[in-house]
C-alpha cells in the first residue's frame, strides 16, 4: 500500500512538472494544390456564402443553426452558430484580415472552449494555386495556472483533431473548386448590382445559335423597332439591349434572344405596337455585371469570367442574361467599344441565411439599361 501511495504521489507530482514543459501554443498547417486560379480559390474562402460546400464542420450537427452577418466577403464577414454542445456547440467566426488573392485571417471563439486564429494562405496565378490552412492557438491564454496545465495536455489532442479536420476540409475544397468554371476573373471589372426594369420596345431575334446569324437577326430587329417608333412618333432613349432567356426544352436548354430599345419617355402613352414589335420591360433585379471592352466577337471570355465569378461567390444565374451596348459601334473605334454583360442571379440553395434577409440589400443601383 505504501509503494502504491508513493507511486501515486510521484505521478501527481510529475503531471504538473511535466506539463510545464509541454508547448503552450498549438500550430497546425495543412496544404493542397488546386487546379483553379488563385482569385477563384481566395473568393471561395473569403466569406461564408460557400462555407457549407467545403467546411469540414458543415453537416456535423444537422440540427445546428447558422447565421451570417456583416459584409458578404472580406473583413467583418461573420458566421455565428448554435448547436449540440457535444458536436459543434455555440460560437462565432469572423474575418479580421483579407488581402486579395493571397491571405485571409479569421478569429474563432467557441465560448468556454476558447478562441483561435486561423489563416488561409493562397499562392498561385491564373492557372492554379496552392492553399495552406494555418491554425494558431494558445492553450494557456486566460486560464490561470491549473487551467493552463490542463490546457497544455489538451493541446496534445487538439493538434491531432485540428489536423484531421483541416485535411478533410481541404479535400472538400478541392472537390468544390473543381466544379467552379476555371476562367480567371482577377483582372475583370465585375460587380453585383441592382438593376431597375424599364419599359422597352422589343422584337424577337430567334434562337441563340450561330453568332453571325444572331448578329444579323438583331440588326434587323433594331431596324424594325426604330422604323415603327419613327412611324408612330414614339421617342426612343438609351442604347440597345440584347436579352437572352434560357427555357427548358425537350432536349435541353432552349435559348431565345430578343432585341430591345428603351423608350425615351417611360411614362408617356404608347400606341398599340404592330407587326413583330411589342411593348415590354427590360430584366430587373439582382445581377452580376462585367464590363467588356473591345470587339463584340470577343465576348466569350467575358462571359466565362462572369460565370466563374458568379459560382465562386455562391450565386447561380436564373437563365436571364443581356448585353447593353454602351457605346455606338458606328461612332467608336472597335478597340474602344464598351459592352455591359449581365446575368440575373440568386443565392445558391446552400447559402446560409443572413441576419438581415433581403436579396440585393445595399447593392449599387444600375439605372435601367
Amino acid at each position: 500500500m505504501r509503494k502504491f501511495l508513493v507511486l501515486l504521489a510521484l505521478v501527481l507530482l510529475a503531471l504538473p512538472v511535466g506539463g510545464m514543459f509541454l508547448p503552450a501554443r498549438v500550430e497546425v498547417e495543412r496544404s493542397v494544390t488546386l487546379n483553379r486560379p488563385a482569385a477563384t480559390v481566395f473568393t471561395l474562402m473569403n466569406g461564408f456564402r460557400t462555407w457549407p460546400q467545403w467546411s469540414p464542420w458543415a453537416g456535423v450537427d444537422p440540427g445546428a443553426e447558422f447565421l451570417r452577418s456583416g459584409p458578404d466577403a472580406g473583413v467583418g464577414a461573420r458566421l455565428e452558430w448554435t448547436g449540440d454542445p457535444a458536436r459543434i456547440g455555440t460560437g462565432w467566426q469572423e474575418i479580421v484580415a483579407s488581402e486579395p488573392w493571397r491571405r485571409i485571417a479569421l478569429r474563432t471563439d467557441i465560448g468556454a472552449q476558447g478562441g483561435a486564429t486561423t489563416e488561409y494562405l493562397v499562392a498561385g496565378d491564373q492557372l492554379g494555386s496552392r492553399v495552406t490552412w494555418v491554425f494558431h492557438n494558445d492553450v494557456t491564454e486566460g486560464k490561470g495556472l491549473v487551467g493552463g496545465l490542463v490546457g497544455r495536455y489538451f493541446g496534445l489532442f487538439l493538434k491531432r483533431w485540428v489536423a484531421a479536420d483541416f485535411e478533410q476540409g481541404l479535400a472538400r475544397l478541392e472537390a468544390f473548386a473543381a466544379a467552379v468554371p476555371e476562367r480567371d476573373f482577377s483582372t475583370a471589372d465585375i460587380a453585383l448590382v441592382e438593376v431597375e426594369s424599364i419599359p422597352v420596345l422589343a422584337v424577337s431575334a430567334g434562337a441563340d445559335g450561330d453568332p453571325d446569324t444572331v448578329a444579323s437577326a438583331l440588326a434587323a430587329a433594331y431596324t424594325e423597332i426604330t422604323g415603327w417608333a419613327l412611324a408612330n412618333d414614339v421617342p426612343l432613349g438609351g442604347q440597345p439591349l440584347a436579352v437572352t432567356r434560357s427555357l427548358d426544352g425537350p432536349s435541353g436548354p432552349d435559348f431565345r434572344v430578343e432585341a430591345a430599345l428603351p423608350l425615351g419617355e417611360p411614362g408617356a402613352s404608347v400606341p398599340e405596337p404592330s407587326g413583330r414589335v411589342r411593348l415590354s420591360r427590360s430584366p430587373g433585379g439582382m445581377a452580376a455585371r462585367i464590363v467588356h471592352e473591345g470587339a463584340f466577337d470577343n465576348t466569350l471570355v467575358s462571359y466565362e469570367r462572369l460565370q466563374a465569378w458568379i459560382a465562386a461567390h455562391g450565386y447561380r444565374d436564373t437563365g436571364v442574361s443581356w448585353e447593353h451596348y454602351v457605346t455606338d459601334p458606328g461612332e467608336t473605334p472597335e478597340q474602344d467599344l464598351r459592352t455591359h454583360i449581365y446575368f440575373l442571379v440568386e443565392d445558391a440553395p446552400s447559402v446560409i441565411s443572413r441576419e438581415t434577409p433581403g436579396s440585393g440589400a445595399g447593392l449599387p443601383i444600375a439605372p435601367g439599361e
